[in-house]
């Protein structure tokens, strides 16, 4: 997988449109629906509000915040971890993010 002028690339291509984060907008969409403000703020400041460098800063910074909330919050709810999975396979295998406790 690797980052171009349109966005993520590679297994599969994106639909039109689509930059490659649209997990990241759907996970805080579903943190959000489950009253975890607090972590969806996050993501969506990572996401949306900070100019990164590098593509893998930026999947990097995701899968840490990915990453704290499993560790915080290790039971939810069935919708809310098929999010974080999809969100945790890009950022294993974008970013070598192998912390990640998801099976992937």
């Amino acid at each position: 997988m690797r980052f171009t002028k349109t966005g993520l690339t590679g297994d599969r291509p994106y639909a039109s449109g689509s930059d490659g984060y649209d997990c990241f907008r759907e996970l805080i969409q579903e943190l959000r629906r489950e009253h975890f403000d607090e972590v969806a703020g996050r993501v969506d400041s990572i996401l949306n509000h900070v100019a990164w460098t590098t593509s893998s800063e930026l999947v990097g910074e995701l899968g840490a915040a990915i990453r704290d909330f499993e560790r915080a919050q290790p039971v939810v709810s069935p919708s809310l971890r098929s999010a974080l999975e999809q969100c945790a396979r890009i950022v294993v295998r974008f970013a070598r993010f192998p912390e990640l406790s998801f099976s992937v």
